[in-house]
């Protein structure tokens, strides 16, 4: 993790500011853009949202609050950039921080300039914790040294969204291998938030939640042997149940 860490956060400004990743400098662009107290709707019905937004929110000129997707200044949508493939999770996060940043007097971290360094700062985070999940179940699958050498094959360097995801993503399948070993409700409830959260960074990673059903099915085989139909799918729906729910909120 030291080793990982300190590769990964050495010459952090080795571009010179140049941005020369094309996803990196759009997440920059639509990052920067977030937050900022006001709202440009993108597309030909723009004068007509603002219009709206305006009547449902007069004492802040038409912004509203995080869960208002129509007139929130946290939508990529509502600030000028009407196509957006990813979540929005790692921009926000990514965001609040340098918002905080700037607080404690680096001025620069909310700014253009200064958010590619947050950012792959945060992505470098991300990447470590996927680093320490390749070895959790490399080691739950494979032994020891299986999870060692998926471990030192962990490779990011960019502000992007997929280090979140992937972050995520793994932590979900960490869970759902533990799950199915230990049979824990618990760790059913942290795969479905885990997988949550990775669609909140990608929704492609939405269909994660269909692991649910083998983990429900697993676990019984793994503590005693497979139960009668009836209670399979007790516990297949059970299971889903509780991971909807889990990734929902």
């Amino acid at each position: 993790m030291l080793v990982a860490g300190a590769l990964r956060l050495a010459g952090l400004h080795w571009d010179d500011g140049t941005q020369l990743h094309p996803d990196e400098r759009f997440l920059t662009m639509v990052t920067t853009a977030l937050g900022g107290g006001s709202i440009k709707p993108a597309g030909r019905d723009a004068a007509a949202k603002i219009a709206a937004c305006k009547a449902a929110h007069p004492s802040t000129g038409g912004v509203g609050p995080w869960l208002d997707t129509a007139c929130s200044d946290w939508v990529p949508a509502n600030v000028g950039y009407a196509f957006f493939p990813y979540g929005v999770l790692p921009l926000a996060a990514v965001k609040a921080t340098g918002f905080a940043l700037a607080a404690l007097g680096s001025a620069d971290a909310a700014a253009y300039h200064g958010i590619p360094t947050v950012g792959r700062i945060a992505a470098t985070l991300a990447d470590l914790v996927s680093l320490l999940c390749a070895f959790l179940l490399g080691r739950s699958l494979g032994g020891r040294r299986a999870g060692l050498v998926a471990a030192a094959l962990q490779l990011a360097r960019f502000y992007t969204g997929d280090p979140f995801a992937t972050a995520f993503a793994a932590l979900a399948l960490v869970f759902a291998v533990r799950a199915v070993e230990h049979g824990k409700t618990a760790d059913v409830l942290a795969f479905g938030l885990a997988s949550g959260l990775a669609a909140a960074c990608k929704l492609s990673l939405a269909p994660m939640l269909a692991l649910a059903v083998p983990v429900a099915l697993l676990a019984p085989m793994r503590t005693g042997g497979m139960p009668p139909p009836s209670r399979c799918l007790v516990r297949v729906a059970g299971a889903c149940i509780l991971a909807g729910i889990a990734a929902f909120a």
